[in-house]
């Protein structure tokens, strides 16, 4: 009996854990304004620069890459430091080797981020995981495309077991045309896969990244399924936007167009969605070339 309530209680405490980020989230929504830093040495030597510069932007969420060899204090100090700004911070991993059973990376990020919770203070704690994974990078895509999907499914289904048990939201980076792509298989049934993983993950980051709204290849029309499935099941989208230079590529990026413009088709895109209740904001790919953007 006394296993039974321990058990329950356990349990409990997770629930109540997850509600609490999800409150937090809450307060930080409408629309929200993500970002990413990839150089997380950054943390070390520009902590105050970083949030100078997300304080200016009025980003409320900063997915930071979780580097090992960075030692815990300074994720410690940032997280705090952010979090006086109020800016919440997501532990930020995921790799297409994920897929591979004999790959340990997902298995030591979470063993890592576990650790780190367990002795950070309630200030200095990760509010979220944010993976991306892309396996469509991976050679298989093409030749074991259901099998490799699969896999896909089953390392997405583990990260949100694991995230449960840490008590934290799972927040995940798609790309706009996984709504074009199904799924067969004896685990999962069948359907959309785009589908499937706004179901399963708490958040959805959508990497649309095109540089205007109107038009067939328009942000507009490329993310009109994701959104309204979001707001049929009750689930948050964000809208990615690129700034990084790619070449021969000027329509995927505001490289070209600079901030202003940027910051320009955020508000738009905000504006847009005011009413829809799937959209959570937008999110900025990424820090390291967002700070460089001409004015």
């Amino acid at each position: 009996m006394k296993k039974i309530i321990c058990i329950i209680l356990c349990a409990g405490l997770v629930f109540c854990s997850t509600k609490s980020h999800f409150a937090a989230a809450e307060k930080t929504a409408g629309p929200r304004l993500s970002t990413w830093v990839w150089n997380t040495p950054l943390i070390k030597t520009e902590q105050n620069q970083l949030i100078t510069f997300f304080k200016s932007k009025g980003v409320s969420t900063v997915y930071l890459q979780i580097n090992r060899d960075v030692p815990t204090v300074y994720y410690a100090e940032f997280i705090e430091l952010a979090g006086q700004s109020s800016i919440e911070v997501f532990a930020l991993e995921g790799s297409a080797s994920w897929l591979n059973a004999e790959n340990k990376r997902k298995e030591l990020f979470f063993s890592w981020l576990n650790k780190y919770q367990q002795s950070a203070s309630n200030a200095q704690k990760f509010a979220g995981i944010h993976l991306d994974i892309e396996p469509y990078s991976l050679k298989e895509w093409k030749s074991e495309y259901q099998n490799t999907v699969k896999k896909y499914q089953d390392t997405v289904s583990t990260a949100k077991e694991e995230a449960n048990l840490l008590g934290l939201p799972l927040t995940m980076d798609i790309p706009f045309w996984f709504d074009e792509r199904t799924y067969t298989n004896n685990v999962y049934g069948k359907g959309i896969l785009s589908e499937w993983v706004t179901k399963v993950a708490d958040g959805i980051t959508l990497m649309a990244y095109r540089d205007s709204l109107e038009g067939n290849n328009g942000l507009k029309k490329l993310v009109q399924n994701e959104l309204s499935f979001a707001a049929k099941t009750g689930k948050k989208t964000e809208i990615a936007l690129e700034t990084k230079p790619l070449a021969n590529q000027d329509y995927l990026t505001f490289y070209e167009e600079g901030n202003k413009a940027l910051m320009k088709t955020i508000s738009q895109l905000n504006k847009y969605y005011s009413t829809n209740k799937g959209f959570q904001g937008t999110a900025v790919h990424s820090y390291e070339y967002w700070q460089k953007l001409r004015k």
